[in-house]
Formats: C-alpha cells, sequence, structure tokens
C-alpha cells in the first residue's frame, strides 16, 4: 500500500502550509500494522489503518484508510476508501505494489500498453516498445493507458489482467533481475504528485473517496 504519497519526494522533504515533513519512498503505510478482520459476507477481507503520533512527524492529517479485498471467480477486487477524519484539507496520492511470479522474464508480453511512458530510472518520456525490450534486464516506468493493462505469460499458459477505475488508473511496471517477477502497480498519481499537483488528489474536512482496482486471471493457450 503506497499511502500518503507514491514513489518519492527530493530529500524526502514534503512542503505542506503546516510546516515542512519528512516522508520517505512510498510513505508510511506499507510499514504498519493494520488491523485486519473477515468481511461480513465472508467473502474477503477487510484492513484498516488510522493516523498515530508517529504518522503526525510525517504527515499532519487525521485520516482513516479502509481496504476490503474481495476474492470473485477468477478475480482479486480491491476497493480503498480514504477518509479525512480532520479539519484540514488533506493532500494524498495513493497505489497498490504487487509482485506477481512469471515463468520467466524472457516469456511475457504486455498488452494495452500506450506507445510512450515515463521512464523512473531517468525522469524522461520514452518509447513503451522500447522500454519492454529491456524487461529482462530491468525496467521502472510509468504509462497513463486507457484501458486494461494485461499480462501475458506464454510459457505458463496464463494472463493477468489489471482494471483500472479513475482516479486509480495509472501503471507502473517494474522489474528486478533476476528474479522471476514483475510488478504491475496502479497509481491514483505519478511520483511528486504533492509538489507538482499532478493528479494530486485533496480531500476536504469530513469528505471520503473511494478507489477501487480489480486483478482479472485468466488460462490461454501455451506458448
Amino acid at each position: 500500500m503506497l499511502f500518503p504519497i507514491t514513489g518519492g519526494l527530493p530529500d524526502n522533504q514534503l512542503p505542506l502550509p503546516q510546516g515542512v515533513f519528512n516522508l520517505g519512498q512510498h510513505g508510511f503505510a506499507r510499514q504498519l500494522p493494520w488491523r485486519l478482520e473477515a468481511l461480513a459476507d465472508g467473502g474477503g477481507v477487510q484492513l484498516q489503518l488510522c493516523e498515530t503520533h508517529e504518522t503526525f512527524k510525517a504527515y499532519p492529517f487525521w485520516f482513516l484508510l479502509t481496504m476490503e479485498v474481495r476474492l470473485a471467480p477468477g478475480a482479486l477486487e480491491i476497493t480503498t476508501i480514504v477518509e479525512n477524519r480532520g479539519n484540514d484539507t488533506m493532500p494524498f496520492s495513493f497505489g497498490l505494489h504487487p509482485y506477481f511470479n512469471l515463468s520467466s522474464l524472457e516469456n511475457v508480453r504486455f498488452e494495452g500498453l500506450p506507445a510512450q511512458c515515463l521512464n523512473h530510472l531517468t525522469m524522461e518520456d520514452a518509447s513503451t516498445a522500447d522500454q519492454m525490450e529491456k524487461l529482462a534486464s530491468g525496467i521502472d516506468l510509468l504509462v497513463r493507458p486507457t484501458g486494461a493493462v494485461r499480462l501475458v505469460d506464454g510459457a505458463a499458459g496464463t494472463s493477468l489482467e489489471l482494471q483500472l477505475s479513475h482516479p486509480l488508473d495509472l501503471v507502473v511496471l517494474w522489474t528486478e533481475p533476476p528474479r522471476a517477477m514483475v510488478c504491475i502497480e496502479p497509481w491514483s498519481a505519478p511520483r511528486q504528485a504533492l509538489l507538482s499537483g499532478d493528479r494530486k488528489l485533496e480531500l476536504r474536512p469530513g469528505a471520503s473517496t473511494r478507489l477501487q482496482t480489480r486483478y482479472a486471471f485468466m488460462a490461454t493457450q501455451r506458448a
């Protein structure tokens, strides 16, 4: 879980009207214990995280994150509700960072990607096709697709489709050879959104928003 930022900030510094705060890569939600319980209908689990004295040191807002992770036929559905429980407008971005096993980095392809991407290694625009040729040597990129993004693992005979919903509809792809895995991550905003304003989300006091994403698994013909 990437909250309250996706990516990192220069020198980990987040300037806000309340002051300048030290906030590390991807925020703090992934490093904290969440409350976990089964959903009432038995279809999955609910996770919750709220502010603490420690989070106030990095992010001076009262918040509640509620994630519902559900098993559906052939799919995993994730709904996240972000609530502002304080008296100040709360800026944030949100993302997920799951890893998926592959038969190998050489035997997969992606469908649904736009022609251009942002290369996170250089922070420059790049050709997506050129980046895909480097999949087995390591990539870190962000794309702004117009629909679902599908990973096809020909050797395994499987495909995984990330089905997106606004505003959680940017996608980061990351590999770290030699591990045979890829991260397919839905993000609400690019890196440094709380500084640039690019797709920065804001919640007024007492407001909430719902973020949804879905991973669908399908069997395909082996290559």
